[in-house]
């Protein structure tokens, strides 16, 4: 669920989508966060648990979203279910020619 939402969400936010599989070594995501420049990881709280200082090393990540549980982290966090209860806000202007994910 999190993540179709996070699809849509990322762009509409003006931001750009950056799935990473679940079976990638802690550093393996490091290079990822650190290669996009990502500034929001979604993640769960045993993940987070588990990607320790590797966000350390990534200055770009400025929040991160937990699925549910919570945690700590280098940098704010934030709770799924409560994002999704706030008011909506008008998203950022979408057009044919802006990068919406990128693959690994």
């Amino acid at each position: 669920f999190e993540t179709v939402v996070a699809s849509f969400g990322a762009p509409a936010a003006g931001g750009v989508f950056v799935p990473l599989n679940p079976l990638l070594k802690p550093e393996q995501v490091g290079f990822i966060l650190r290669d996009c420049d990502v500034r929001v990881l979604v993640t769960s709280p045993e993940r987070l648990g588990q990607l320790g200082e590797v966000l350390t090393q990534c200055p770009s990540l400025r929040h991160v979203v937990l699925t549910s549980g919570t945690g700590s982290a280098p940098v704010p966090v934030h709770d799924w279910a409560a994002l999704l209860a706030a008011p909506a806000r008008a998203g950022h202007r979408v057009i044919d020619t802006d990068m919406t994910a990128i693959l690994y």
